[in-house]
């Protein structure tokens, strides 16, 4: 009897020079058909994608679909912020900035402003997804498969829960019409329950 392919353990870590409100990262995508005709290296393209824990599946632009040739193997309809849309559906192989590759993933296509791809839930939960942002630097962490119990979440969140008041750094407010951020104490305060 042969013996089950061992499962690929990879992470990676973007560190971003400051606090970001978008987590963009590169992202690879590719024909499933030429990923094992030509090897991911000669196949992957890569595209600027940002990682979306508000889209349920992850979306592609027309730029990506025509770059890639792409066919829709499907259509459906997603609901968007601008209300229901038909959508193509594609299989795509996908690569993720550590060039692991997931040989066949489901996304749509929507219309995208400022990037090429989102990287949705559909790929977020299948491993662990980290982001903090210590020393005024936004860090994101993924890894795959996922390392840490539902157990372990419990007890980080017990131990934090456990302080009575958590201290975060002072948060600039742009206060209307002051023309300056500044710093608002009363946004600084974390109490727990």
């Amino acid at each position: 009897m042969a013996a089950a392919p061992s499962q690929v353990d990879a992470s990676f870590t973007t560190e971003f020079s400051t606090l970001v409100r978008e987590l963009r990262t590169d992202v690879y995508f590719c024909d499933p058909q030429d990923l094992q005709s030509k090897g991911p290296d000669s196949a992957l393209v890569r595209f600027d994608g940002v990682w979306d824990t508000g889209a349920t599946v992850s979306v592609i632009s027309e730029k990506v679909v025509r770059r890639l040739g792409l066919n829709p193997i499907n259509t459906t309809v997603t609901q968007t912020v601008n209300g229901p849309r038909k959508s193509g559906v594609y299989l795509v192989s996908m690569g993720l900035p550590n060039r692991m590759v997931l040989p066949a993933v489901q996304v749509v296509d929507g219309n995208i402003l400022g990037t090429d791809a989102l990287i949705g839930m559909d790929i977020i939960c299948r491993g662990d997804f980290a982001i903090t942002h210590h020393s005024g630097k936004t860090k994101l962490t993924f890894s795959m498969p996922p390392a840490y119990s539902a157990q372990s979440c419990r007890l980080f969140h017990r131990k934090v829960a456990d302080r009575s008041t958590f201290k975060l750094p002072p948060v600039p407010v742009k206060v209307a019409g002051s023309g300056a951020g500044r710093s608002d104490a009363a946004f600084t305060d974390l109490t727990f329950r």
